[in-house]
């Protein structure tokens, strides 16, 4: 993902999720993007921050994983 501030947006929006939902499978799906990235980040309150990584991956390598699942 190229355009650090879609990054930063797309990373706030799991940040969210992960607050309403506690799901721990944080994946972003790039259209544009060739290569797998992590980003690690802090979420929850204060007293209790947690540990959690963002996948980035593009949209062909996702869809070729999920195709030798089915």
């Amino acid at each position: 993902m190229e355009d650090y501030s879609t990054k930063e947006r797309e990373i706030r929006a799991l940040e969210l999720a992960y607050g309403k939902f506690k799901c721990e499978n944080l994946l972003i799906i790039t259209g544009n993007n060739h290569k797998e990235e992590f980003v690690k980040i802090k979420v929850g309150s204060i007293s209790k921050k947690k540990n959690l990584e963002i996948k980035i991956i593009p949209i062909c390598k996702w869809l070729l994983s999920h195709k030798a699942d089915s």
